[in-house]
């Protein structure tokens, strides 16, 4: 499903403009990035949770050259789904 789409069937489900949800979704991107910028953890019960991960540094070996190099630490944002929404994506290919 594209953006399109996407905003679309909300739209539809809720009663609202295309335009109306196509600002929504826009803050909704704006406060997880706000929140992963700060550390902070955005729980969506029954889709999942935003976090933010620092993956630690470490050296890394240049199989071609044979020198080490410095990997420096990454923040990085990940997404847990949340457990509801994968049982019921599992017990949708059972039926």
């Amino acid at each position: 499903m594209n953006n399109k789409d996407f905003i679309t069937r909300i739209a539809k489900k809720t009663g609202r403009t295309d335009k109306e949800v196509s600002h929504l979704i826009t803050a909704l991107k704006m406060v997880i990035a706000d929140a992963a910028e700060n550390g902070s953890e955005v729980a969506l019960p029954g889709l999942g949770t935003f976090k933010t991960e620092i993956k630690e540094e470490y050296v890394r070996n240049d199989k071609e050259n044979g020198k080490n190099y410095l990997v420096p630490p990454k923040a990085q944002t990940v997404f847990e789904v949340a457990q509801t929404l994968l049982t019921k994506i599992k017990n949708s290919y059972h039926d």
